[in-house]
């Protein structure tokens, strides 16, 4: 700031006492290690932890975002293709370490039409180990020590981890929550987040873990907000193509939207937003749109002065993303623009099917009792739902920080150590009744506070097999029927 002062003449000011508490803030981050960046509280995820649940209680997983089908047959056919023993040999080994040709270019076209501009292939793209790694490169690229990150909350947890170990400082936006209309950005307590410190604001759109769809206006105000403030923007968009009217979740029969250019299920790239694509980074990958989550092919998309720092980064942590799974994924992306299941294309067909599941799984969750507004979800792979009326129901054993499976209250209710309700529910809800969730006090700091204080919340996935949801569905129902008969 100084020396931008200097450059246009005006007088040098002494650092303030928030500027000089900044700096040693920062340089006290900087001298840290990684492992004391994240703190020494850093346990199991809760992925680990509801993963193992799973497997002891041997529930129905409705908790972690990843399909239980084979990718479509167009997608299996490339990968076999790129194996086959008369493919190109060359195919097999190393390539271009910001990416493989041929997946640079398609990507760069395809993103000029979303964008409205032309992008290099070599200088604006960048093909990552999957989109957590190209979060993480991100925020290697725009942070320094001390540098604050603006995440809306309830958040994916990841980013909290990640900006700690970039030396940055997440700072948590909550959201609000209308009963109807569902989660919705709060612009005041955006723009009241912001400090001299702030660098960079995270959005991700469809939300995870909401399944929120942020409105053009609500993405506007972000945009006028970085643009005021000179703040960069990561738009995390790995769920583009996943989305649907939250009308086709409060009603199942609901007729489908037309599926024209400029109609409500077009996703709104941020980074195509007049004065964006500047300060922009947008990160995006194969695993959701094609069911194919360990294949790991992500990408990063950004203006070269951006783009340099991370192709810089990226020999030092691989020599490229794996080729054959690159070659693969660049014919699976010609392919799915050719008619697919009666639809124009295989996107139509993607949000249609999701948009089923979607409804399937919200019919059977308020069946249960549990409460979902009509709103509350119009993309991704998430639904989340409120248990705060429930929680009662709960027995005291699964309250006890060591509760496992089978346990009964006279093996630890009296544990002086609890968990959090929610996280409870989720022992109750798998250990008798057979359905996995995952706790949302994951994403929030420290649990649901402010307006949400008090209430509990838990995501269910519905990227599962039609055979997968009707069998959670009568789990459900038999939780339901014993949560009416206690009341």
């Amino acid at each position: 700031r100084a020396v931008a002062d200097q450059q246009q003449g005006l007088p040098r000011l002494s650092p303030g006492a928030d500027e000089l508490a900044a700096a040693a803030a920062a340089a006290e981050i900087g001298a840290m290690g990684v492992g004391e960046r994240l703190g020494e509280t850093m346990g199991p995820t809760i992925w680990q932890q509801m993963a193992a649940l799973a497997e002891q209680t041997g529930a129905l997983n409705l908790g972690q975002g990843f399909p239980d089908w084979s990718p479509p047959d167009f997608v299996r056919a490339a990968g076999a293709a790129v194996l086959a023993p008369d493919s190109n040999p060359a195919l097999h080994q190393y390539t271009r370490t910001a990416g493989h040709p041929r997946l640079v270019s398609l990507l760069a076209a395809r993103y000029g039409i979303h964008f409205n501009r032309h992008v290099d292939a070599l200088d604006e793209v960048s093909v990552t180990v999957g989109a957590t790694q190209a979060l993480y490169l991100c925020l290697q690229a725009l942070l320094r020590p001390g540098d604050e990150v603006l995440v809306l909350e309830p958040y994916f947890d990841l980013y909290i981890g990640q900006i700690k170990a970039n030396g940055g400082v997440p700072v948590p936006v909550p959201m609000r929550l209308d009963d109807e209309a569902g989660w919705q950005l709060d612009e005041a307590a955006l723009a009241a987040a912001v400090t001299p410190r702030t660098r960079v604001v995270i959005v991700n759109t469809p939300h995870n873990p909401t399944g929120m769809v942020m409105s053009r206006p609500e993405l506007e105000a972000i945009a006028a907000l970085a643009h005021r403030q000179d703040l960069h923007v990561i738009s995390d968009e790995v769920y583009k193509y996943i989305r649907f009217d939250p009308k086709w979740i409060a009603d199942p029969d609901a007729a489908p939207l037309p599926r024209d250019k400029e109609g409500p299920l077009t996703h709104v790239h941020f980074a195509g937003l007049p004065g964006m694509w500047d300060r922009t980074m947008t990160v995006s990958s194969a695993g959701k749109t094609f069911s194919v989550t360990g294949w790991q092919v992500g990408w990063i998309i950004a203006p070269p002065h951006l783009t340099e720092t991370v192709h810089r980064i990226l020999p030092l942590v691989q020599f490229n993303a794996a080729t054959p799974l690159q070659e693969a994924l660049s014919i699976a992306l010609e392919d799915a623009e050719q008619p697919y299941e009666g639809y124009p294309n295989y996107y139509g067909h993607l949000q249609a099917e999701y948009a089923r599941k979607a409804a399937t799984l919200a019919a059977a969750l308020r069946s249960a009792g549990f409460k979902l507004g009509q709103g509350w979800g119009g993309g991704g792979l998430f639904l989340m739902a409120e248990v705060t009326g429930m929680l009662a129901m709960v027995p005291p054993e699964y309250h006890a920080l060591d509760w496992e499976p089978g346990a009964t209250s006279d093996v630890s209710a009296a544990a002086p150590q609890k968990v959090s309700p929610d996280v409870a529910f989720c022992r109750y809800l798998a250990d008798r009744w057979d359905v996995l969730a995952i706790p949302a006090s994951a994403f929030f700091r420290g649990g649901a506070h402010g307006d949400l204080e008090g209430r509990a919340f838990l995501r269910f996935a519905f990227c599962k097999k039609d055979e997968t949801l009707v069998e959670a569905a009568a789990k459900l129902a038999a939780f339901g029927a014993a949560a009416a008969r206690d009341n």
